[in-house]
């Protein structure tokens, strides 16, 4: 999963299994984040559904269709 990058390079397009991985990741990386204030708190929980949302709509669209 990891690359070097030089100056002025982009990375490359990841396919929707790293994509959902990263959704992932970055999911599990909020869960265990809690908010100073009840804003900040309503905002990291709303980021992790939103995140969640994500991953089961590219999981589900990526299934084949019968």
């Amino acid at each position: 999963m990891g690359y070097l990058l030089h100056v002025n390079q982009t990375p490359p397009p990841l396919n929707d299994d790293e994509i959902v991985d990263r959704l992932h990741q970055m999911a599990f990386e909020l869960e265990h984040l809690k908010g100073e204030t009840l804003r900040g708190d309503t905002a990291l929980r709303a980021s992790r559904g939103a995140l969640v949302m994500m991953m089961a709509g590219l999981i589900r669209a990526s299934e084949p269709q019968p």
